[in-house]
């Protein structure tokens, strides 16, 4: 970040999103709907913070937070590199 730029505010997820959605699918015995994965965005805790701080916790913890504003998009593409699952776009 250059001298005089603000570090901007980002949603982080308490656990991550993509964990509480790895644990829907494990309690669910299989994939998660579109649906399923909005609702739990809207009803996951979760604090705002500064995105170097976002990006230092991610990266000490191994992982690629999903983005909230794209949350279905971003569960396909993370469960399909962790699971080898693939989706219908329409699910």
């Amino acid at each position: 970040m250059a001298d005089g730029e603000k570090d901007p505010i980002v949603i982080m997820f308490v656990p991550p999103l993509v964990h509480l959605l790895m644990r829907a699918e494990q309690l669910n015995g299989g994939k998660i709907s579109r649906k399923q994965v909005e609702a739990i965005r809207d009803n996951a805790q979760a604090i705002t913070v500064a995105r170097s701080v976002a990006d230092a916790v991610a990266a000490e913890l191994g992982y690629v937070e999903i983005d909230p504003n794209l949350a279905w998009s971003h569960w396909v593409e993370v469960r399909d590199d962790l699971m080898g699952y693939t989706y219908d776009e329409d699910e």
